[in-house]
């Protein structure tokens, strides 16, 4: 016996400096999705990690860049006699394991039924032993100015990290979250990219609004191999900048809202006009957008492009407004910002003829709204949103079939904030929202179960391998997505659901949760 225990020690030191390459861990955590994004540090983290853009190092713990190599992984009888609940494939354990002073071995999750294993070794860059250090950039200021479009994006990321870490994060690793202001601005996104990549020396990186930020944050990601993701854009580029789309692309967008405006009685037959963000990211939806409301004898009237915000805000959008007056335009579908979007607004003064609709553009949000004052409300405007109203009807709000997690992130922001806090309005440092309108961060941990997977050995490659086995995945509040069988990782999710605007900045849900055609 004492012989077998002395095995079974030697064992399970190995088991310990599993992945590692010096003396860090590689070992990956992170859970992600829904809908429009997942947070950074809120009022609470469990006292687990440190707050956005400090460092989070445990004493005696070394976080280096590191290359792990292949390891064995035949799981052990602890020495505390804790047996693993079951095994794999050879007889490897499918369960984890803790010791007497708390140190976990945790398995690789066995393949799916014909399923390759996912690869040996890799770059374990910003994993430690406790924790996985995790990039978002996002506009909180808009060019410094305090405009948080991002705000409740960001507060449901922090959130929904605080939940999984307060409940032992992934594999016993918490999430070290880093945040940098990209301002939604070229310059601002490339100084963000910048310093997570490489002063904060992050896992992985994710985007939230700004195609253009987030091309440039993806070219920086893409040359450091660090993987990233992020949502929207013109399914042709965001394949190209090598990113993984968590929420629906562009074109799915444009083409399932001319399937909207197609056949709803209040849109159908009108002449249609668009706001469109004059850059190479957007620019080409106008086509697909045209295209798929030529088979419902509709098309796009006139297309009036605008420059980023600051940009734009000298010009003005007078001329806009003549163009899609001339036009005889009777529906306006913003391609662009929500900024852009309540300048036209505001410079119309309640006097345009023409009403709106949409497909997320981050339009789909009470902050957006707000920006609006009130003039989508008093229209009614309609369009879709890539999940469920977050504060509809709890019996279609809690059933996955028709809303996915959407009633899962009300239960896990309400564990941390406490009871009320998914209706009460919230005012923080990411400024004030209601907490509902922080659902989508739901969306930005859609990683969790890839990373789950990875058991004790966590590497970039592995990470992204695993994230390609995605068939279906559907702990999102998007519909499900599916990156296995395919080279085109920038599709992402193709339910959608219809809102619609109602006064007091507020929308409702006309569908009965998701759907696929209308």
């Amino acid at each position: 016996m004492e012989k077998l225990l002395a095995r079974l020690q030697g064992r399970r030191a190995a088991l310990l400096v599993l992945g590692l390459g010096s003396t860090t861990v590689a070992v990956f955590l992170l859970a992600l999705i829904g809908f429009f994004s997942l947070g950074t540090s809120g009022d609470g983290d469990g006292g687990l990690i440190a707050g956005p853009g400090t460092e989070d190092t445990v004493p005696g713990e070394e976080t280096t860049d590191t290359t792990v190599a292949s390891t064995d992984t035949t799981a052990v009888t602890g020495p505390t006699g804790s047996t693993p609940g079951g095994t794999g494939p050879g007889g490897t354990s499918t369960t984890p394991v803790t010791y007497k002073d708390g140190s976990k071995f945790v398995p690789e999750a066995p393949p799916p039924p014909g399923e390759a294993p996912l690869p040996k070794g890799g770059n374990a860059t910003g994993v430690s032993k406790t924790t996985i250090r995790y990039g978002v950039h996002a506009p909180t200021t808009f060019n410094k100015a305090p405009v948080p479009l991002a705000g409740p994006v960001m507060r449901g990321i922090d959130t929904y990290r605080t939940h999984l870490n307060s409940n032992g994060g992934i594999n016993g690793r918490a999430i070290d979250l880093r945040f940098e202001d990209d301002e939604f601005t070229v310059g601002g996104a490339g100084t963000a990219g910048e310093r997570l990549i490489n002063e904060h020396q992050v896992f992985l990186l994710a985007g939230t609004l700004g195609v253009d930020q987030i091309k440039v944050v993806a070219d920086k990601a893409n040359k450091a191999k660090v993987p990233y993701f992020a949502g929207g854009g013109h399914e042709p580029l965001f394949n190209q900048m090598n990113l993984f789309q968590i929420l629906s692309s562009y074109d799915t967008h444009v083409q399932k809202l001319a399937d909207f405006l197609g056949t709803d009685p209040a849109y159908k037959g009108k002449k249609i006009g668009t706001l469109t963000s004059n850059t190479a990211q957007i620019t080409p939806v106008v086509k697909v957008f045209d295209e798929a409301l030529k088979k419902y004898g509709m098309r796009v009237n006139s297309n009036q492009t605008v420059e980023k915000p600051e940009q734009q805000s000298a010009a003005g959008y007078r001329g806009k407004i003549l163009a899609f007056t001339d036009a005889e335009v009777d529906v306006v579908v913003p391609l662009t910002d929500p900024i852009n979007t309540s300048g036209l607004i505001r410079e119309c003064a309640q006097t345009c003829r023409w009403t709106y609709s949409f497909s997320n553009f981050a339009h789909d949000g009470e902050t957006a709204l707000a920006l609006f004052g009130d003039e989508w409300g008093r229209k009614k405007v309609r369009g879709l949103s890539g999940g469920c109203y977050p504060n509809s009807d709890p019996a279609v709000m809690n059933n996955p079939a028709k809303c996915s997690s959407m009633g899962q992130a009300k239960a896990q922001f309400e564990a941390v904030h406490g009871a009320g806090s998914w209706t009460s309005t919230r005012n923080d440092k990411w400024g004030a929202s209601t907490g509902y309108n922080s659902a989508a961060g739901y969306q930005w941990l859609f990683f969790k179960k890839a990373v789950t997977d990875l058991g004790s050995e966590v590497t970039r490659e592995r990470l992204v391998a695993s994230i390609k086995r995605y068939n279906g995945y559907r702990d999102l509040v998007t519909g499900p997505i599916t990156y296995k069988g395919t080279t085109n990782y920038a599709h992402g999710a193709e339910l959608m659901v219809v809102w619609e605007a109602q006064t007091s900045n507020k929308y409702k849900m006309i569908s009965d949760g998701m759907v696929a055609g209308f």
